[in-house]
């Protein structure tokens, strides 16, 4: 059985949508997008598993990011569930200053 520890979900900032658009479609105003990361920690059969991803958000469409790659770890759960989950936040926030540094000078407006 898997039980969830940890579960965030953070916006790091925006980009321009149409620069998704593999088409070269270009609205005449800039539409921007959210950049999203999501992290959740789970237990499961003696193992912490963090898994991270980033994520493009706008309204209900959820197209496919090229920028960062999906994370898993595996970790031993030999330490108490609050230390796992304090493991899970600070992992987090490693994914969030990593993504930010990635796509500050690639992707992010304003």
């Amino acid at each position: 059985m898997t039980k969830v520890i940890f579960e965030s979900e953070t916006m790091i900032g925006k980009c321009d949508y149409d620069s998704l658009d593999a088409n070269g479609f270009r609205y005449a105003e800039p539409d921007y997008a959210e950049i999203w990361v999501h992290t959740v920690g789970a237990i499961s059969q003696g193992l912490l598993k963090v898994e991270q991803h980033c994520y493009v958000r706008h309204g209900d469409d959820v197209p496919d990011q090229p920028w960062i790659r999906p994370q898993i770890f595996l970790e031993p759960a030999t330490i108490s569930r609050s230390e796992m989950a304090d493991l899970a936040k600070t992992l987090h926030q490693e994914f969030i200053a990593r993504a930010k540094e990635k796509l500050q000078s690639e992707v992010l407006v304003g």
